[in-house]
C-alpha cells in the first residue's frame, strides 16, 4: 500500500483469543510493524474462562504499553467454552454482529481478522463469517517453539494472575516489562503470520438470500436468485423448493435470515 494512501485510511483489527495472549500481540505487532499498517482499533473476543479473561487483562496492557495510540475494545462472549449447538449458534450471532459492525462503530476502511486465539471451530466459524461481512483479510499465527513459549507463560502465571487483579494492568506490566515483553512481542523473525484467501460474497446477493430465508414463502421467479444458488442452498438444507414452483426458508434457514440481518441494508 502507498505510503501517502496509508495516511488516508484506518485499519480495525478483530483477534479471537484462547489461553495464549501472546498471539494476539503478535499479530497487532506483525500488522504494525512488519506491514506498517496503520491500524486504530484492535478488538479482542474471549469466552468468559478465567484463564482466558486474566489473558484478556494481560494483552490489553501489552498493547497500551506498546502502542498508546490503539484503541483497544473487547468483546466477552457469555459462556467459557462453545460446547453445544446453542452456544455454536450465539458466537455465530455475536461474532457476525462483531464484525459487521467494525466500520460504523470504528470509522475505518478495512478489516482484518485474526484467527489465532480460542478454539478451532470458533476460528472456522470465524473465517466463514469474514466472507459475509467485508473482512478484508483472515490470519493466522503460527510460532515454530510453541512449547517454549508455554513454559514461558506457565512462568509468568502467577504475575499475570496479579497483573490481572491488580488496580493499574499497565502499571503492573510497565514495572515487569522486561520480564512480559520476550514473551508478548517475541522478534518477528521468530514465528509466522499467514494470511488465509478470502473470497468474499457480493452483498446484492446475500440481500437476495436473506429476502427468501424470512420464512414467507416465495416463486422462484420473485426470488432473484440464479438456480444454481437455490439448488446450492437446498442442499444445504437452508430452504426448500417445492414441485410448484415455491421457495420457503427451513429452521436452519431461518436462523442464518438473524445473522444476514447484522448486513448493511
Amino acid at each position: 500500500m502507498e505510503r501517502n494512501l496509508l495516511k488516508m485510511v484506518k485499519i480495525s483489527l478483530v483477534c479471537t483469543l484462547g489461553v495464549s495472549p501472546p498471539v494476539v500481540t503478535e499479530f497487532v505487532r506483525y500488522m504494525v510493524d512488519g506491514e506498517g499498517l496503520p491500524v486504530s482499533d484492535v478488538t479482542v473476543v474471549a469466552t468468559d474462562n478465567p484463564v482466558v479473561l486474566s489473558g484478556l487483562v494481560l494483552v490489553k496492557a501489552a498493547l497500551a504499553s506498546r502502542f498508546p495510540k490503539i484503541r483497544f475494545h473487547e468483546k466477552i462472549l457469555p459462556f467459557d467454552d462453545v460446547r453445544s449447538l446453542e452456544e455454536t449458534y450465539m458466537f455465530i450471532n455475536e461474532m457476525g454482529r462483531l464484525l459487521a459492525d467494525q466500520r460504523r462503530l470504528h470509522h475505518v476502511d478495512a478489516v482484518h481478522l485474526s484467527l489465532a486465539g480460542g478454539r478451532k471451530d470458533m476460528g472456522i466459524t470465524a473465517a466463514l463469517l469474514a466472507s459475509y461481512f467485508g473482512v478484508n483479510g483472515v490470519y493466522h499465527v503460527i510460532m515454530p517453539e510453541v512449547q517454549i513459549v508455554n513454559e514461558k507463560l506457565e512462568a509468568l502465571r502467577r504475575e499475570i494472575e496479579n497483573l490481572a487483579s491488580s488496580g493499574d494492568p499497565l502499571s503492573y506490566y510497565n514495572r515487569l516489562k522486561e520480564e512480559f515483553d520476550p514473551v508478548m512481542y517475541p522478534p518477528l523473525g521468530e514465528y509466522t503470520v499467514i494470511k488465509i484467501p478470502v473470497i468474499p460474497y457480493p452483498l446484492t446477493m446475500l440481500r437476495r438470500i436473506r429476502r427468501i430465508l424470512t420464512g414467507e414463502k416465495l416463486e422462484k421467479r420473485a426470488a432473484n436468485l440464479p438456480d444454481d444458488v437455490l439448488i446450492g442452498l437446498q442442499a444445504s438444507g437452508l430452504i426448500r423448493i417445492t414441485s410448484k414452483g415455491t421457495v420457503y426458508a427451513t429452521d436452519l434457514g431461518r436462523k442464518v435470515y438473524d445473522l444476514l440481518n447484522w448486513l448493511e441494508p
